[in-house]
């Protein structure tokens, strides 16, 4: 079986790969009002004018962890860019390779693979972060792995069976319990649609089933009804794909690599105005309530 992945954190030619020159077009933030007070500021990048809020805080700037598989890792590029102007510090901690499931081999791209041998360690490697960065918010970003077919209890199986639905619901609330342990919110962000291609026989691959993600994602709003008082949902899937389809641009700008499933630097910037300060909402608020 072959191997995926590129170690616990991403080669810089992997990096290149899929890296591309940000096309910024004109983003207008929504105005959010923060405890902490925030002041319009309009930058000029590119020929192109920006609209941002300068999030001033007491104690410096919130942190937030960033974790989940190789798209949370490629969207944490274009989210950690000037994010001191929002008041934040992105810290980039993803796994490549890895979601919350530590199911295996995996059916993905057209062929049986295996996990890298760091996957299976992920509450561990998740709970040393968290102890040591002590973030406010904690962002996760999975489910690129979770709707790939998985060999399972015996069997290969998916996103959509009973046996494996409440294996992957038992995943998240163990990640919502490490990711929490020290105090920070949760935010989950929804998996936006792939479109990564087709197998060697023509064949849609299963892991670019809009379907699937959908399920995905409604499990992620059901794990986060079961705590209202530590964990929000964000939907990046309506932000990434508003035309309820995987889409590679977004008002002229290329917000999805080519690989049909990673995030562009742009494409992390365009997420910025709508996230972080919602982010910085999430971080400040005194206590959350269903």
């Amino acid at each position: 079986m072959n191997k995926v992945g590129a170690g616990n954190r991403p080669a810089s030619r992997w990096r290149k790969q899929l890296q591309l020159t940000p096309a910024l077009g004109m983003i207008v933030l929504v105005i959010l009002l923060i405890a902490a007070g925030s002041v319009v500021a309009a930058t000029n990048i590119g020929g192109h004018s920006r609209t941002r809020f300068l999030l001033h805080t007491v104690h410096g700037p919130i942190k937030v962890l960033l974790v989940g598989d190789s798209v949370a890792e490629t969207l944490g590029w274009g989210l950690e860019v000037d994010d001191a102007v929002y008041g934040m510090k992105i810290i980039d901690k993803a796994l490549i390779g890895c979601g919350v499931t530590r199911a295996e081999p995996v059916f993905y791209g057209g062929k049986v693979v295996s996990l890298e041998p760091y996957c299976q360690d992920w509450p561990t490697t998740y709970s040393r972060e968290v102890k040591a960065i002590r973030p406010q918010v904690v962002v996760m970003l999975v489910g690129r792995w979770e709707v790939a077919n998985a060999y399972y209890d015996g069997h290969w199986t998916h996103i959509g069976r009973k046996g494996y639905d409440a294996y992957l619901t038992k995943e998240l609330d163990l990640a919502v319990s490490v990711l929490t342990s020290q105090g920070a919110r949760l935010a989950l962000l929804t998996a936006p649609y792939y479109n990564s291609g087709i197998t060697l026989g023509g064949q849609p691959l299963p892991e670019n089933n809009p379907a699937r993600v959908k399920l995905f994602n409604t499990m992620l709003y059901r794990l986060a009804a079961r705590y209202p008082s530590k964990v929000r949902v964000f939907n990046l899937n309506k932000h990434l794909c508003p035309s309820g389809h995987y889409q590679l641009d977004i008002e002229g700008i290329q917000v999805r690599t080519n690989d049909g499933v990673h995030i562009t630097v742009a494409g992390g910037e365009y997420i910025q105005p709508w996230l972080l300060p919602r982010l910085a909402a999430l971080a400040l608020a005194p206590k959350l309530t269903r």
